[in-house]
């Protein structure tokens, strides 16, 4: 009898959600918006530099999963596609507002690695791969 409840417990505890168990995210920039081929120039050491200005600023609360693009200029029909193992999980067209922020929560997504893009007028904005893994602490 205490074979069978032990066994029955332990199966039990592989049918736990995946969304109960913590989670790590990461987020990288994919994106190759810079030709590898044109030479930069070099500024002078005295020349005061302005703030690079990003379009899109995309950012993964490493907690709660949730995923915010931001985007920092108005734009029309923006496709925004996630992407696991080549098969679109989620994808969003529509126009955007200066300010405004996309949030997507992948809290419930599975383990893995996705692609994110972001396009306008079918040109790639920017691109990231997004990590989620376990932590085993389950």
């Amino acid at each position: 009898m205490r074979k069978i409840i032990f066994v029955l417990l332990a199966g039990m505890t592989l049918f736990i959600p995946g969304s109960l168990y913590a989670r790590t995210y990461s987020i990288v920039n994919v994106s190759n918006t810079v030709d590898p081929g044109f030479p930069s120039p070099t500024p002078t050491p005295h020349r005061p530099q302005m703030p690079a200005f990003h379009p899109i600023l995309v950012n993964i609360n490493e907690d709660s999963g949730d995923l915010c693009i931001l985007f920092n200029q108005s734009a029309e029909d923006v496709n925004i596609t996630i992407k696991y193992n080549g098969v679109t999980i989620d994808e969003d067209n529509l126009s955007v507002l200066n300010g405004q922020c996309i949030i997507y929560n992948m809290n419930s997504y599975e383990e893995g690695l996705y692609t994110l893009s972001i396009e306008s007028e079918g040109n790639i904005m920017s691109q990231y791969e997004i990590s989620i893994y376990g932590t085993g602490d389950y």
